[in-house]
């Protein structure tokens, strides 16, 4: 039996609003939980359905600074969201930074009303603007959809919008990506996976430029998906010393990123890692990995040639 909390239709929502402006409380598992939580978090700050508030917008010295401050973010994710964004005719892509402001906007504009332009500069933070993608994904950690009628202070909105956010080697938040698609679309689940494959491959391009002049190893269980963004990434030095690795290659190798730190390639590879070393010394090579319960497929990339990823 389907819950009402996965269906998120206009008329569930609207229930749930008329709820808020009657003053009661949401019934329980009426909303998306994190619908739910975003919505009464709105509550707390003092939102109603229909407020309108002023927006934070950085003047342009102010967004030439926050521009310059994440310059490394935006040189590497521009070419990857332009990319999409001439996919994806008709949509609106923003990066922006981990407090929620917009750096840059790009493909279609959206104008929700006369005085909310989400362009570059606004800040999409909950606490005025009230549910949306960005400010939800970044509280959530965690790609959210946010359908149309879910923004709380916008109850005709004519966009949904989708959003994940970019995390580097450590965990800490650089940013997030917004994709915003016209609210009448059958099917806004291809927009979130699109831009979880978005935020996945820049993530990836992260990883290979930081280690650039190290060995990197992607792994996979196809070869056919080991150039995508489910494949997973280890660097090592030299000497065959594991440096780091990504989430995705500690969920094939089976093992926490932690307890791999510090060992040996050759643990994974059951083979010599000089004789590997000598196979790579001007290109990526391909290698069968042996490991316990499962065979995968790997690609060694030798340092400097990483960092074209």
């Amino acid at each position: 039996m389907i819950s009402k909390t996965v269906l998120r239709t206009p008329d569930v929502i609207r229930q749930a609003r008329e709820h808020l402006l009657r003053g009661q409380q949401l019934p329980m598992g009426m909303l998306d939980a994190s619908i739910d939580r975003s919505w009464q978090r709105c509550i707390e700050h003092g939102l109603q359905p229909g407020s309108l508030p002023e927006l934070p917008r950085l003047d342009s010295g102010e967004l030439r600074t926050q521009r310059e401050m994440h310059r490394r973010l935006i040189e590497l994710a521009d070419p990857l969201i332009r990319r999409v964004t001439e996919d994806l005719r008709g949509c609106q892509l923003l990066l922006a930074t981990p407090d929620a402001t917009v750096l840059k906007s790009y493909g279609q504009r959206f104008v929700l009303n006369d005085r909310f332009h989400i362009g570059a500069g606004i800040n999409l933070d909950e606490r005025w603007f009230g549910t949306n993608a960005p400010a939800l994904a970044l509280i959530e950690r965690a790609p959210v959809l946010v359908k149309s009628c879910e923004h709380l202070l916008f109850p005709d909105n004519p966009v949904s919008c989708v959003a994940a956010p970019l995390f580097d080697l450590n965990g800490d938040c650089l940013g997030l990506i917004d994709l915003t698609f016209e609210a009448n679309h059958p099917r806004p689940e291809i927009f979130l996976r699109r831009v979880q494959q978005l935020t996945g491959a820049l993530e990836q391009r992260l990883f290979f430029h930081h280690y650039q002049q190290r060995w990197v190893l992607q792994v996979h269980a196809s070869l056919a998906e080991l150039d995508g963004v489910s494949c997973g990434l280890v660097a090592m030095n030299d000497s065959g010393l594991i440096l780091a690795v990504d989430s995705q290659a500690a969920q094939w190798l089976g093992e926490a990123s932690a307890s791999l730190i510090g060992r040996h390639i050759e643990e994974l590879l059951g083979n010599s890692w000089k004789e590997i070393c000598r196979q790579c010394e001007r290109c990526s090579v391909l290698l069968g990995l042996p490991l316990t319960g499962a065979q995968l497929v790997g690609r060694l990339n030798p340092p400097d040639q990483g960092g074209a990823a």
